[in-house]
């Protein structure tokens, strides 16, 4: 499978969105509350996490750091700041960073929903439209997608409730942030997926994801991610989150194109067209 659907694939995995929700609907952050997720993903037939995020959250900020099978550190860190309603992604290699408002982020989401209606194979995706299974007695929810893709998760509620407010939080702006880089896969399943975990209000324990070939997708592709909760920071945690207060500061802000090298890498969209491309050509061989 191709290096770019392992990575976005990964991303439909690593944590969930809801969607907009009434205004008034939505607890308050404790901003007193600390605690810390520890997620790790597997891909189908992989024996070790093929990626690791851990997730801390602390004084109503939240970072997430991401990193991959055989690296020691992350190559991006993202913080959100619930007082200014920002993000922040810091690149740690380059030291640079882009910062985003919410509103800034709605409108990627905006215009990438407009770009997608304008493919055939992108809008199918995002039309796609679920069915959604509730087993309480196994505390699971399946998710089977019309587009031959199937969510399932398991978890329960939280020791403490007190976290979720500040979980769901963070998989808003984990998943909407997605729409700001074109070489990730579009959000807009992961925010369905993520609907229904805030609705049943668990934490959840895993995810798994199924995709089996379509037009859409050309290769099948199976990986869960599991997710631990931790009610106290370590020293060591308290110690990454200085160090990422320090390059938050100090890293020059640059803009979205800069950021995400627009100009030499590929989009999504541009990856959909060529594998079109690809498709129609081998179909005329195959006929002569």
């Amino acid at each position: 499978m191709n290096s770019w659907i392992n990575l976005t694939f990964g991303c439909l995995l690593a944590s969930a969105v809801y969607l907009a929700a009434p205004a008034g609907c939505l607890a308050q952050i404790d901003r007193q509350l600390d605690f810390r997720i520890d997620s790790a993903m597997h891909t189908d037939g992989s024996a070790s996490p093929v990626s690791r995020n851990k997730t801390i959250f602390s004084d109503g900020l939240i970072f997430d750091f991401p990193v991959a099978a055989g690296a020691s550190a992350p190559d991006e860190i993202l913080v959100y700041d619930s007082h200014k309603k920002s993000i922040s992604l810091l690149d740690q290699k380059r030291q640079v960073q882009l910062t985003l408002l919410d509103v800034q982020v709605e409108k990627l989401l905006n215009g990438m929903r407009e770009q997608m209606k304008m493919d055939d194979r992108s809008k199918l995706m995002l039309e796609q439209t679920f069915k959604e299974r509730i087993d309480l007695k196994s505390n699971a929810v399946t998710l089977t997608g019309s587009q031959n893709m199937t969510y399932r998760f398991f978890g329960k509620p939280p020791a403490n409730p007190h976290v979720l407010p500040a979980y769901f939080e963070f998989l808003n702006v984990f998943t909407r942030v997605q729409a700001s880089d074109p070489k990730k896969f579009p959000p807009f399943a992961r925010m369905r997926l993520n609907e229904s975990i805030r609705k049943v209000g668990w934490l959840p324990d895993r995810v798994e994801v199924k995709i089996s070939p379509s037009d859409f997708f050309r290769q099948p592709f199976k990986a869960h991610t599991t997710h631990q909760l931790s009610l106290e920071l370590s020293a060591g945690d308290r110690e990454e989150i200085a160090l990422a207060k320090r390059n938050w500061a100090a890293f020059p802000a640059v803009s979205l194109m800069e950021y995400r090298n627009l100009k030499t890498k590929p989009s999504f969209f541009a990856r959909v067209a060529q594998t079109a491309k690809e498709n129609s050509e081998a179909k005329s061989t195959e006929k002569r």
